[in-house]
């Protein structure tokens, strides 16, 4: 919680939207009042936070009308996972980015494509197989300019002394084909700001 508290929080997501606010005309503790919760990395508390802030009767709550089950697995033990989210009725197959699900990515797309699931990746490899969408950084892209890090130390440059560079490249890709089988039409807006549409 200490990291997204104060006027310049350390936590960088947080401490530009109090920037994006100021700039706006907003100012904590003259014209607005920020509650701030954070799960600290208990998930499961998310719930009572949102629970918490509605009792509070907040002007402004991230409502989407969605409601997200983490199905959790093992690297290459699928089996339990798949069976709650088949026995639970969803609409949609998220998978967040790990290094099993990457390189289980053909698996998984196979079990979103049994079940006809809309699938979103965090990289672009699983909608190259069939998966339906992506959005994240270009995984090629950061390899390379791991390859500048590597150039540099062997120049003599102290690695502790290197700055920690962010990802600047993100892609969307879309799969047209896939969203066919689905009987998805993509919005148009969609498909206007993709970085490659796939069929």
């Amino acid at each position: 919680m200490s990291d997204i508290v104060g006027p310049e929080p350390v936590h960088p997501p947080t401490r530009a939207f109090l920037q994006g606010l100021r700039a706006l005309g907003y100012v904590e503790g003259h014209n607005l009042i920020l509650e701030r919760r954070s799960p600290e990395g208990h998930y499961e508390r998310a719930g009572d936070i949102v629970a918490e802030l509605v009792r509070l009767k907040v002007d402004v709550m991230e409502a989407l009308g969605v409601t997200l089950m983490l199905a959790e697995h093992t690297a290459r033990q699928y089996a339990d996972a798949f069976a709650l989210i088949n026995g639970a009725n969803i609409d949609a197959l998220f998978v967040s980015w790990s290094p099993p699900a990457f390189a289980d990515r053909a698996h998984i797309v196979d079990f979103a494509t049994r079940m006809r699931l809309p699938s979103n990746f965090a990289y672009r490899e699983p909608v190259e197989l069939g998966g339906l969408l992506s959005y994240g950084v270009n995984l090629a892209d950061l390899f390379r300019r791991a390859a500048g890090y590597v150039d540099k130390i062997l120049q003599g440059a102290n690695p502790a002394e290197l700055p920690v560079e962010r990802p600047t490249k993100f892609e969307l890709v879309i799969n047209l084909k896939t969203a066919m089988a689905l009987r998805l039409t993509i919005p148009p807006s969609l498909l206007a700001i993709a970085h490659e549409v796939i069929g």
